[in-house]
């Protein structure tokens, strides 16, 4: 996570080319000589040689080439080739005449690059012995001469391979998606002292050790048995069966803190059906307030201008319906924060109200007790706890929301707030995983990359100056 450098060598065949060279290297002056022609010699430095081959052929062969050359285009090419076979005494004259090659040896290098080029091409993946042995009496020169190369490229090989490496360094610094954006990077791409602090604390402190609140939506008893039981809803689910798997989460889990919220809404509420003809609608709603039913989604004029969805008379102030289920435990050191409680605003999520005019003291809670990771479950999975968890989300928190701890109004409302869910950035899981996560022992990646978007944004709030 740390290298934000993704470095790119250039071929290191390349780098080969330049022992090319070289070959200058007079090296046949050494020579080739050198009685590198000597098999031994040869092996060594068909090894360099076809190491280079196998990278790239084509520079291979410009290798081999100029090397060749050198001896070849000599007239003493000719005579070297008996020389070569014949005897080391040969060579020797050849040492004298030396000088001349050099000379010769820039001149003449095209044709014999020809040569050596197919011959390359054709044994690139055998040793380099093979392909002197392939060429002709002339490329047996080159043998010697290719020795002499190779006998350089020992001595320079080792700085060919050096050079390689040298050559490969030329680096690309590219930035790694996953740091912090909003951190100033040297200028060398690599992750700065101040962006590591930064990310040690903001980041793989959270990660490391996370602080867990496990929020209960809404179990209510209008929610379970009353006027709005989800048993009654197009779902058909049971709102009840939620109770133990959360029950048995508040008994194994050790949450850092534990919220309970609850609707909590005055009689004249503006989602109630009952109340529809208290607030004159626009001219354009479809719905007229006489014809108006539950599950109706109609927009009253205002101010402010709301659309808003009927729902029977539900959780109102001090009343049973409002109150906890009583087979939900209740946690000890346990905060619970009540929304809805506007008439003109419905507030489906815990954070804010539906028009987002106000919020409730949920967020400065989580703040308190620097809460970074936000469990969700109750009711209803579609509407209360899905809001909530998109708030949560948007607030910064990683959000996780407990599967098999919801239940919901409608299956396709369901299936559309889990997708939206996830493509946010949430993870949903069961009850059984929770333990898991809260404890630091699975460490899901979704939330790793959550924080560090979540990292990336505080940083980019606070250089535009909206947040200190």
């Amino acid at each position: 996570y740390w290298s934000c450098n993704a470095a790119t060598a250039s071929a290191s065949a390349t780098a080969t080319t330049t022992t090319t060279t070289t070959t200058t290297t007079t090296t046949t002056t050494t020579t080739t000589t050198t009685t590198s022609t000597t098999t031994t010699t040869t092996t060594t430095s068909t090894t360099t040689t076809t190491t280079t081959t196998t990278t790239t052929t084509t520079t291979t062969t410009t290798t081999t080439t100029t090397t060749t050359t050198t001896t070849t285009t000599t007239t003493t090419s000719t005579t070297t080739t008996s020389t070569t076979t014949t005897s080391t005494t040969t060579t020797t004259t050849t040492t004298t005449t030396t000088t001349t090659t050099t000379t010769t040896t820039t001149t003449t290098t095209t044709t014999t690059t020809t040569t050596t080029t197919t011959s390359t091409i054709t044994t690139s993946t055998t040793t380099a012995t093979t392909t002197f042995t392939t060429t002709t009496t002339t490329t047996t020169t080159t043998t010697t001469t290719t020795t002499t190369t190779t006998t350089t490229t020992t001595t320079t090989s080792t700085t060919t391979t050096t050079t390689t490496t040298t050559t490969s360094t030329t680096t690309t610094a590219t930035t790694c998606p996953l740091c912090v954006p909003a951190c100033v990077r040297a200028s060398d791409g690599l992750i700065c002292q101040e962006d590591f602090r930064r990310c040690v604390y903001y980041w793989l402190k959270q990660t490391m050790k996370p602080v867990s609140a496990f929020i209960i939506v809404d179990v209510q008893n209008d929610f379970i048995t009353g006027s709005m039981s989800l048993l009654k809803c197009p779902a058909g689910q049971d709102g009840e069966e939620v109770i133990p798997v959360i029950n048995n989460l508040l008994d194994t889990v050790p949450f850092d803190l534990i919220v309970y919220t609850k609707d909590w809404h005055p009689e004249d509420h503006i989602s109630f059906v009952e109340n529809v003809t208290q607030r004159p609608l626009t001219r354009n709603c479809k719905v007229k307030a006489e014809d108006a039913k539950v599950y109706d989604v109609v927009e009253f004029d205002g101010p402010p201008r709301t659309e808003q969805k009927l729902w029977p008379k539900h959780c109102v102030t001090n009343t049973w319906g409002s109150e906890l289920h009583p087979d939900l435990k209740i946690a000890k050191n346990a905060q619970f924060v009540n929304k809805g409680h506007h008439s003109e605003v419905d507030s489906y999520s815990a954070f804010w109200d539906n028009n987002k005019l106000s919020q409730t003291e949920l967020v400065k809670i989580l703040a308190k007790h620097k809460v970074t990771d936000v469990f969700v479950c109750g009711v209803a999975y579609d509407i209360c706890v899905g809001y909530t968890a998109f708030h949560s989300l948007e607030h910064g928190f990683r959000t996780i929301l407990v599967e098999d701890a919801c239940r919901g109004v409608d299956v396709k409302a369901i299936e559309e707030t889990k997708q939206k869910l996830l493509d946010s950035g949430a993870i949903i899981v069961k009850s059984s995983q929770v333990n898991a996560i809260v404890t630091g022992e699975d460490r899901p990646t979704p939330l790793g990359l959550q924080t560090a978007k979540n990292v990336a944004l505080a940083r980019e709030l606070v250089n535009r100056g909206i947040v200190k």
